[in-house]
């Protein structure tokens, strides 16, 4: 099993979730965090002054996958959220050693 995570912007976590919805994708986390990375926060203005933020508002968005569908997970999430300029976000892959489902005490792929 892996995990494949998604830092990328807000607008794109519906479009994103429906596409992965269609790819066979059967549950996500979407986490609201905030970072930095290539493309630095623009500036804004508060109450008449010019700033610019430290970090930049992101969404961190977390699938389980088997094996043989994280390719398809991340396929889907780069055409649906790519637009081709810095700030689209990144990719993790991780691979997962133990999955328990709580409620029926379900292990492996079976608790997915």
């Amino acid at each position: 099993m892996k995990i494949v995570e998604a830092i990328l912007k807000s607008s794109k976590v519906d479009a994103v979730k429906s596409a992965l919805v269609k790819v066979g994708v059967r549950g996500l986390t979407v986490v609201d965090v905030n970072g930095f990375g290539n493309k630095k926060a623009e500036r804004e203005i508060y109450r008449g002054a010019e700033f610019t933020p430290e970090f930049v508002p992101m969404v961190n968005m977390r699938v389980i996958v088997g094996d043989d569908e994280a390719q398809r997970a991340i396929d889907t999430i780069v055409g649906t959220s790519q637009t081709g300029k810095a700030g689209d976000g990144i990719i993790f892959v991780g691979g997962i050693s133990e999955l328990v489902r709580i409620s029926t005490g379900e292990t492996g792929e079976k608790a997915l």
